[in-house]
This record gives structure tokens, sequence and C-alpha cells, in this order.
């Protein structure tokens, strides 16, 4: 993990600092422990109803890939709905909430954004596959309704075509 992305979480229960430590996050306020292994953050312990969201991205991990279609498909769209050039987000610290596969990602670390990419499904241990060798990036296992981000942390965030799959879309846009 880049020692950086340390400084943009906190802990979901009491917002307090987390110190890293080898397998867990700890925080400094309240104690409580978030598993963290390899580049993999996790803030929820099971995946409630984005389960299938993760089988079917466990399944079917690169279908969506530019680098592995040979493509442009995600990077035209991924300019298209965020309207942001590559040097805008180059070294600029972003979040991909609702990262799925790592489909946007892929297109955002390419760019040289450094990435906080968040998914509430076992789909994030297949982005952190993805992006994996690719650039500096930290994969969250958390709910967008409940991000362990600190407030206004981050100058670029993005949600592409998530919203409709969560259990509370303006839960969640409040929480972004």
């Amino acid at each position: 993990m880049v020692t950086n992305f340390i400084n943009f979480l906190e802990c979901t229960s009491c917002h307090g600092d987390l110190h890293s430590q080898t397998g867990y996050l700890r925080c400094q306020q309240c104690n409580q422990s978030f598993t963290f292994e390899g580049k993999i953050a996790r803030f929820v312990e099971d995946e409630s109803y984005s389960a299938s969201f993760g089988l079917q991205w466990n399944e079917f991990s690169k279908s969506q890939l530019d680098s592995h279609l040979g493509t442009n498909r995600s990077l035209l769209r991924f300019e298209t709905e965020t309207g942001w050039t590559e040097a805008e987000i180059r070294n600029q610290f972003v979040l991909d909430a609702g990262s799925g596969a790592g489909r946007f990602s892929e297109v955002a670390v390419e760019f040289g954004a450094k990435l906080l990419t968040v998914d509430y499904s076992s789909a994030i241990e297949v982005t952190a596959e993805n992006l994996s060798g690719r650039g500096e990036f930290i994969a969250i296992q958390a709910d967008l309704r409940k991000l362990p981000l600190k407030g206004r942390s981050l100058s670029y965030i993005y949600c592409i075509g998530v919203l409709q799959h969560t259990e509370y879309p303006n839960l969640v846009l409040q929480e972004l």
C-alpha cells in the first residue's frame, strides 16, 4: 500500500484515524480493527445484497476490460461520463465508487490517478488482481453508504453504472 492512502481512511464506527499494522488497520480512537491484506482493506463483514455481483465479476473478471478485449470502450465511456482528461487526474487522488471488476479503475490508473477503488462485493478482489502492477491504488471493500473515507478529502469521485444496483441510491449519493 502506498503510505499516502492511509491519510484518506478513517474508522467507519467513530471516524478516528487508522494505523496500519501487519494484516489489519486499527483505529487509534476506538481500537476497532479492519482486515488489510495485500492491497485490499475490508470494512464490511459480508456482501449483503451485493453477493450476486461478486459472483458475476469473479466469473467474468475480464469481460469488460479494454486491456483484455483490445478495445477502448471503457476509456471512451469514462471520458464521456466524467468529462475528465488524463492530464486533469494524473497524480490526483480519485475514488471509483462501485468498481465491479475494475473496468473504469483500469482507465483511471492508466491515466496516472492515485486510485481508491471501492466495491461492496468480493469483486474487489478481482479489481485488485486486474490492477496489479498497473499503478498506485488501494482496493477497499466497503458499503458506499458508509465509506471509510475522511470527508471532502478527494478532488475526483466517479460512480458509473452503479447507483441503480444499490439498495438505497439516495443514501449513496449523499455519502458521495
